[in-house]
């Protein structure tokens, strides 16, 4: 079931690539949304015993939710699991930097 997700993953961001290259930037994001929301949900059902598995396909989460735009969620898959220690270490970097990225992209919201 985790690779049905992954191929919808992987089929939206191709799509997303192409309304980039298009200057479609609002379909890119929307495209994007729908891959990391497949690409979450295979997140969800893959074993995460599979540590090189785990490793890509959390940090593909991560960077799809960037490209989306929507840094709630970059947060959320970066924290629920970068103290995993299933993580293989290069995904612990990887999922640092997006999260490092997210920050810098975010707009700041002020409460005066």
């Amino acid at each position: 079931m985790a690779d049905k997700y992954h191929k919808n993953s992987e089929t939206y961001a191709a799509h997303a690539e192409i309304a980039v290259r298009n200057g479609k930037t609002e379909l890119a994001k929307k495209l994007y949304r729908l891959s990391a929301e497949n690409e979450t949900y295979s997140l969800i059902l893959l074993d995460k015993n599979k540590q090189r598995d785990y490793g890509v396909a959390v940090t593909s989460a991560a960077a799809l939710w960037l490209k989306a735009g929507k840094v709630e969620f970059v947060e959320m898959v970066v924290f629920i699991h970068l103290r995993d220690k299933r993580l293989p270490g290069w995904a612990v970097e990887q999922l640092r930097e997006i999260l490092v990225e997210a920050w810098k992209q975010e707009k700041p919201v002020y409460n005066h």
